[in-house]
C-alpha cells in the first residue's frame, strides 16, 4: 500500500508540475496528506483535470486545520463547480471586511 501511495503522490505531482512549471512547494505539501485523503482526491471523478487538481491542492495547502482536513478533502472533491463553490465559501468566511461576500 506504502509503495502505490508514494507512486501516486509521485504522478499527481508531475501531473501538476507538468501544467504549471513553476511553483513546485505545494506539491511537496502533498506528500503530507495520509493515504485515505490522497486516496479521495485521486478517486474524484474530476481528478483527470489538471486545473481542478492545482485548485484542490492550493485550497489545502491553504487550509489551516489539520484535524479536520479529511473533511475538508471531501467537501472539495464532489466536482469542479463544488470545489470552486467551497472555495469561494471560505474566501468569504476569511474576509474581514466584506468585500468578497458583495462580489
Amino acid at each position: 500500500m506504502e509503495d502505490e501511495y508514494n507512486k501516486d503522490v509521485h504522478c499527481l505531482t508531475l501531473n501538476i508540475h507538468n501544467l504549471c512549471k513553476g511553483s513546485c512547494n505545494v506539491f511537496y505539501w502533498l506528500q503530507k496528506l495520509d493515504p485515505s485523503q490522497l486516496k479521495l482526491i485521486l478517486d474524484s471523478k474530476v481528478s483527470e483535470s489538471p486545473f481542478w487538481l492545482y485548485l484542490v491542492c492550493e485550497e489545502l495547502r491553504v487550509y489551516g486545520d489539520f484535524r479536520t482536513l479529511t473533511n475538508r478533502v471531501k467537501a472539495i472533491t464532489t466536482s469542479l463547480d463544488g470545489t470552486i463553490e467551497a472555495i469561494l465559501q471560505r474566501l468569504i468566511s476569511e474576509d474581514d471586511t466584506g468585500f468578497m461576500e458583495k462580489v
